[in-house]
């Protein structure tokens, strides 16, 4: 049977796959990545978001329903200070007022596409 890491280990284990990127501040994932671009962290059991271990590690514990999110928009940042709390409703407030919501063709459910339209 497996057991989860001792969050030391899991701390040295973090440590050791980002990159500091110097123009921007982001600390970049250089690990295991979703297709969406997120780090990955084996924790001994599962795989978790590289992201939110970092925010619990240097911030706190997140709460029930809370999103974590990037104020850089840079999915493999792991960078304590471009990641925030939020709930649902921000993190989508988020896409929209940065221009990450697909529109038109670019949505999974469209039926048409542009030329289809025309």
């Amino acid at each position: 049977m497996r057991r989860k890491l001792a969050f030391q280990a899991l701390c040295a284990s973090f440590d050791a796959r980002y990159t500091p990127e110097p123009n921007t501040g982001c600390w970049l994932w250089m690990a295991g990545c979703t297709t969406a671009g997120y780090g990955e962290l084996y924790d001994g059991t599962r795989l978790i978001y590289a992201h939110r271990f970092s925010f619990e590690r240097f911030h706190r514990t997140r709460v029930k329903g809370e999103h974590v999110r990037h104020a850089c928009d840079t999915p493999g940042c792991v960078a304590p200070h471009h990641i925030l709390a939020g709930n649902a409703k921000s993190n989508a407030q988020d896409c929209n007022d940065r221009g990450r919501r697909p529109r038109g063709a670019a949505t999974t459910m469209a039926k048409l596409t542009e030329a289809d339209v025309v």
